[in-house]
């Protein structure tokens, strides 16, 4: 199905359009700072989303493939003082 045969005015397909950028922008998001695939669908359903089998699928796929921070060693250089005795 598509837009031009519902006769769906430019203006509704807009705003539609922005709302669904904002749900992927906002899920992105909230999984790059979920702790697991569990926090990340009680996030997305607080903000709208349906408790389904579909929310959960869609929160395992966005958590996988989200980049996080990882503890580790930090690897930018720094700079050392050294003093030296005579």
């Amino acid at each position: 199905m598509q837009w031009v045969n519902l006769g769906v005015p430019f203006w509704i397909k807009q705003f539609l359009a922005m709302i669904v950028v904002d749900k992927v922008s906002l899920s992105f998001l909230a999984a790059k700072q979920s702790k697991s695939p569990g926090e990340l669908v009680r996030e997305l359903v607080e903000c709208g989303f349906s408790l389904s089998g579909d929310t959960r699928a869609f929160a395992e796929e966005i958590y996988a493939r989200a980049p996080r921070k990882t503890p580790g060693v930090n690897v930018r250089p720094s700079m050392t003082l050294v003093l030296f005795s005579e």
